[in-house]
Order: structure tokens, then C-alpha cells, then sequence
């Protein structure tokens, strides 16, 4: 199964980083407007970053976090963690709660893997990259 290499000072984090497909339009809106806020996170474009935390594959299927402490958020919880330290605070706070975080987080899944497919191919769901990844001790909520 593949891991994250969540070591802080192998990716000179400073909050943390957040590993992004670059080649998205969305993600591309959201990264820029992290950008112009001035956002404290690190934003790698997984298509120029040559020391990637996991295969590009795995990464591109989900949008993955890598805190200042070295925990892992993955997918609609590594949202939650770049709202939090973006200009979305508020956002974080809504979908975090009980109820609407299970709906918006299936709802993020079913985006995630429609994206990929649509951008990429097959999902692969056999592959051992579609596992899941081990992910921090605490809750993104």
C-alpha cells in the first residue's frame, strides 16, 4: 500500500502544504484565490513538484494535506484544513458540522472520483493506489 512521506522537513512546510492537481480549473480558482489572500500554506502543483509525498497517481485522485507537524488530510478533510487556514474559515466551520460534513464529504467523493475519471481514465478502484492512505491521529473537525 502506498504511504505519505509526512516528514515537515522534507517539504519545508510552514503551516502545512497542500498537494493540488494543477492542471484543474477549479483547483487552479481555489489555489489563486488562496494566493491573493495571502495564504500561509504551502501550494504544490503535483505536475512540477518533483518531491511528491506519494505517487502522482494517488494524488491526483483526492486533494492531499501535510500539516507543519507532519499529519495527513486527505481528500474533502484536507478542504477543511486549507479553508481553515485560507480565507474560508467560515466554510470549514459550516460543512464541519455533524450531518452536513457526512453529506458534503460523499458528496466531495463522488466529485473527486467523477474529476478523476473524466481527466484521467478509468479509476483503477483495484489498483493498490485506491487504498486507503494512513492518515493523521486526529480529526479534521
Amino acid at each position: 500500500m502506498p504511504t505519505l512521506n509526512a516528514n515537515p522537513a522534507t517539504h519545508k512546510v510552514s503551516l502545512g502544504t497542500i498537494f493540488y492537481d494543477g492542471s484543474c480549473s477549479l483547483c487552479q480558482k481555489e489555489i489563486a484565490s488562496l494566493k491573493r489572500a495571502g495564504c500561509a500554506l504551502d501550494l504544490k502543483d503535483i505536475h512540477t513538484e518533483d518531491n511528491l509525498p506519494a505517487s502522482k497517481q494517488v494524488l491526483l485522485k483526492q486533494l492531499h494535506a501535510i500539516t507543519g507537524s507532519g499529519e495527513i488530510f486527505i481528500g474533502f478533510d484536507a478542504n477543511l484544513f486549507m479553508w481553515r487556514h485560507g480565507h474560508y474559515a467560515w466554510l470549514a466551520r459550516m460543512t464541519s458540522l455533524p450531518g452536513l460534513y457526512t453529506l458534503t464529504k460523499a458528496a466531495y467523493n463522488s466529485w473527486a472520483k467523477w474529476r478523476y475519471v473524466s481527466r484521467y481514465g478509468r479509476s483503477n478502484s483495484c489498483e493498490p493506489c485506491s487504498k486507503p492512505l494512513a492518515r493523521g491521529n486526529g480529526s479534521s473537525r
